[in-house]
């Protein structure tokens, strides 16, 4: 008995040393505390976001100088990438906004989360790894994965949803909310930072990261790049866009793992 009891606390202890490790690895080696994570379920619209605020950072830093997929990283660095992450490049305003994809992490203390209806996640999910040759499936196949697909949404989701500490500072936005009306909520982000942006330079970092102007952006970096020329960033950006990808039954399946879920979030499940 004791020998049971003993390989069961080194297991529970090996699980939460592991789990810690998996934390640190999705942190910046030199960490602060006044970073703000932008966070997803991957093909939730962290690429549009994070062009939007450096387009808004520049700005209100007085630089005159274009985000482009070659730089991004320059104002919003991805930790899956680096965690060696250096200070700010812009003096507006002065934190690091940096982008992840990790499940909860404890150590994320200001955290904007992007959620998007997983019904076109799936969708554009599939199509970002089947460019890129890593799938060996239909979309339908993909969604039933328990790493990619609907249950991986619901995993990530609800870790950062359930999971989230009194101390973290942590808010939700919708992709559709921010595709619908982007001057509202790119307003409510840096209202929670402290700053009021004026409407014009909401106007420029809009206009620069329209939908058009990413898509000429990706083309131009494409052309020197052969191992970018198999995927894309910017599809469609569209919201509600499944209804022309999805079959029936992918709708139920994923309404029937998910469908409490998203109604949390105002993702309607019966049409």
């Amino acid at each position: 008995m004791n020998k049971v009891l003993g390989l069961n606390a080194f297991l529970r202890d090996s699980t939460k040393f592991i789990l810690k490790y998996q934390h640190h690895l999705l942190t910046p080696t030199k960490q602060r505390h006044d970073d703000v994570w932008l966070v997803e379920f991957p093909k939730s619209g962290v690429t549009w976001l994070s062009f939007l605020l450096a387009n808004i950072n520049l700005r209100c830093s007085g630089i005159d100088r274009q985000v482009t997929f070659f730089n991004i990283h320059d104002f919003v660095p991805d930790v899956g990438q680096s965690r060696h992450i250096k200070d700010s490049a812009l003096p507006f305003p002065g934190q690091r906004f940096i982008k992840s994809h990790a499940q909860y992490n404890p150590y994320y203390n200001k955290v904007i989360y992007i959620i998007r209806d997983p019904r076109d996640v799936m969708v554009s999910y599939y199509h970002f790894i089947d460019h890129l040759g890593y799938s060996s499936g239909s979309i339908s196949d993909l969604i039933a994965t328990k790493r990619n697909g609907i249950d991986a949404w619901c995993k990530h989701v609800n870790g950062w949803f359930k999971n989230v500490g009194a101390t973290q500072q942590f808010n939700i936005i919708r992709f559709e909310d921010l595709k619908r009306d982007t001057s509202k909520v790119l307003h409510h982000i840096y209202r929670l930072l402290g700053y009021e942006i004026n409407d014009e330079v909401l106007e420029f970092a809009i206009k620069h990261s329209s939908f058009e102007a990413m898509k000429a952006q990706e083309e131009y970096y494409r052309a020197g790049n052969p191992k970018f020329s198999v995927t894309s960033m910017c599809r469609k950006g569209v919201a509600g866009s499944y209804v022309e990808s999805l079959s029936k039954d992918d709708i139920k399946f994923v309404t029937e793992k998910a469908g409490e879920l998203m109604e949390k979030f105002g993702y309607r499940t019966v049409s």
